[in-house]
């Protein structure tokens, strides 16, 4: 809730709002607000969680147009694995998998339990055929993606 504020800022010092990414849009609260604040916006939401994609698709199904992908923002294309932590779904990562394989990196006792895939922000772009996002909304990214994504995000609003 902390993040609202902030959000609601951002938005208004915005001139002119036509597009809109909601990554790691959880259940919908963000996209619907976005669908509410800017109509006539291109909201694209993305959410690697299963449980909160569906409840995604039930928050936003009456919001146009937004576009909905179950998929997680990566800096490149990717297959993914999804790797459930201590407290559910609030402590799963993703894993990159590179010539079928995963990342070499240590799994700690978890084992993936699906695959998803990892979408750019230029791919998102070319999904919805816009030119650029105005405004992004990105939570949930892990601190190793956070800082390479954020060069893709260098010319847009970004919250954080």
């Amino acid at each position: 809730m902390a993040e609202y504020p902030r959000l609601l800022s951002a938005m208004r010092s915005t001139n002119r709002v036509a597009s809109a990414l909601d990554a790691g849009a959880n259940e919908g609260f963000s996209t619907r607000l976005f669908s509410l604040l800017l109509p006539g916006a291109t909201i694209v939401s993305l959410e690697p969680s299963i449980d909160n994609f569906q409840m995604l698709q039930l928050n936003t199904a009456a919001f146009a147009p937004v576009r909905i992908l179950r998929a997680a923002l990566w800096p490149s294309s990717a297959n993914l694995s999804v790797i459930p932590g201590d407290a559910g779904a609030w402590g799963m990562r993703m894993e990159q998998h590179v010539g079928g394989s995963q990342t070499k990196q240590k799994l700690r006792g978890s084992q993936p339990t699906e695959r998803m895939p990892g979408v750019s922000v230029s791919q998102l772009l070319m999904m919805a055929c816009l030119a650029s996002f105005d405004f992004i909304k990105v939570s949930g990214t892990g601190e190793r993606q956070r800082g390479v994504i954020a060069t893709q995000l260098s010319r847009h609003t970004v919250c954080t």
